[in-house]
C-alpha cells in the first residue's frame, strides 16, 4: 500500500541519517506520542554509536523532540566537566578532554556543551574513578578542571558509618565533639566544608572529589568507640550514587607518586665533587599536565596526598584505631603446638 511505501521510504531516510555513526541494524518507526509526534527507534551495533547519534540526529523532514538510550547492559554515566580553557576548536577540545577520560574507563562519547564537556562513560565505576582522579587537576598547565556527576548542587562528600551506636540518640554536645574530632582528622586529606551527624553516622563534605575519595579509603575498617568504620564517597553533582572505599583506595594508589629510583652505586674513580655535581643538575619532576603524568609523577594535589600516606594515616590511627590486622599464618615446616 502507499502507507507502507512512506513508512519505508521514511525509515529508510533515518538509516541513512544514523549510519555515519556507527552500523545501523534497524529503524522502526512506532506509535504516536501525541498529535504530532511519533516515535522512532534506531538500533545500533555498539554503543557508542548509540550514544553520539542521540544528540546529534539530523534528517531532512524529521524534527529531533527529545531522545532517548535503551537496551545498554548498564546505564551510560554522563560527566560534565568544567573550568576549562576557552576552546580555539571545541572538538578538539572535546577530544582531548576524553582522551583524559579514557584512562579510566571506557568513554562513549565527548561533547561540547556552553562552556564545558559533556563525556558519556559506559560504567559509573569508570566516570567515578575519573571523578577522583581528574577534579581540580590541571589541564594545559593552568585549569583546574571541575567534574560533576550529577546536575544538582551537592559537595563532594565521604560518607562515614559505625560512628553511633545504632538507635542512639545524641544530645548537641555529643555532635559538637564528634564534629570536632572528624574535622581534626579529616582535614589532613583536603579542604573540609561542612560536616552534619546524625543517629547515622557522619556527612565530611570537601571541595574537590579526591578529598572525599582519600578519606574514604582511609576510614574504612578503622575502630571508633569500639565499633567498625564504613566509609563511602560522593562526588561534586551527585549525591545519591555512593563510591565505595575500595575504589577509592585504588585510584588514590594509583595516584600516589612514584618511589624515588634507588641512587646508583658509586664508582671507584669518580671523584665526590662530580657526583655531587650529577645530583644537583639531574632534573626535577615537573607538575602533570595529563592523567598519564598524573600516575607517574602525582598531580597538583600530592602534597596532601603525601600528607594522607604519611602523617594523617597516623594520625587516624592514633584517633580512631588501626583496622584489625589479618591474623599471622602458620609457620611451614614446623610442628604446631596444642
Amino acid at each position: 500500500s502507499d502507507a507502507a511505501a512512506a513508512i519505508s521510504s521514511f525509515e529508510e531516510r533515518v538509516a541513512a541519517a544514523a549510519s555515519p555513526f556507527g552500523r545501523v541494524l534497524d529503524v522502526r518507526l512506532g506509535g504516536a506520542l501525541d498529535a504530532r509526534t511519533r516515535e522512532v527507534r534506531v538500533y545500533f551495533a555498539d554503543a557508542a554509536a548509540a550514544v553520539c547519534c542521540g544528540p546529534r540526529f539530523e534528517c531532512n523532514g524529521v524534527q529531533m523532540v527529545a531522545h532517548a538510550l535503551e537496551n545498554f547492559p548498564e546505564p551510560p554515566v554522563v560527566a560534565r566537566v568544567g573550568d576549562l580553557p576557552k576552546p580555539k576548536d571545541a572538538a578538539l577540545l572535546a577530544g582531548d578532554v576524553g582522551g583524559e577520560c579514557s584512562e579510566y574507563g571506557r568513554v562513549l562519547d565527548a561533547r561540547m556543551e556552553g562552556t564545558d564537556v559533556l563525556v558519556t562513560f559506559a560504567t559509573l565505576q569508570g566516570a567515578q574513578a575519573a571523578a577522583i582522579a581528574l577534579d581540580g587537576a590541571a589541564f594545559e598547565g593552568s585549569h583546574r578542571c571541575a567534574i560533576a556527576l550529577g546536575a544538582d548542587d551537592a559537595a563532594p562528600a565521604c560518607w562515614l558509618g559505625g560512628l553511633v551506636e545504632e538507635g542512639e540518640d545524641l544530645d548537641d554536645l555529643s555532635k559538637i565533639e564528634l564534629v570536632g574530632e572528624l574535622e581534626e582528622a579529616c582535614a589532613a586529606f583536603g579542604v573540609v566544608g561542612t560536616i552534619r551527624v546524625d543517629e547515622h553516622g557522619a556527612r565530611v563534605c570537601y571541595d574537590e572529589n579526591r578529598g572525599a575519595a582519600a578519606c574514604a579509603a582511609a576510614m574504612e575498617g578503622r575502630v571508633f568507640d569500639g565499633r567498625e568504620v564504613k566509609a563511602s564517597a560522593t562526588f561534586r553533582g551527585d549525591a545519591a550514587r555512593r563510591c565505595p572505599a575500595e575504589l577509592c583506595a585504588a585510584v588514590c594508589d594509583a595516584l600516589r607518586p612514584a618511589a624515588p629510583p634507588p641512587a646508583p652505586a658509586r664508582t671507584s674513580g669518580v671523584s665526590s665533587r662530580t657526583a655531587a655535581a650529577a645530583t644537583k643538575t639531574r632534573p626535577r619532576p615537573q607538575p602533570f599536565t595529563s592523567a598519564q603524568a598524573a600516575k607517574s609523577h602525582g598531580n597538583t594535589y600530592s602534597s596532601i596526598g603525601e600528607a594522607y600516606l604519611s602523617t594523617a594515616s597516623k594520625y587516624v590511627s592514633s584517633v580512631f584505631g588501626s583496622a584489625p590486622a589479618p591474623a599471622p599464618a602458620p609457620a611451614r615446616g614446623g610442628k604446631t603446638g596444642s
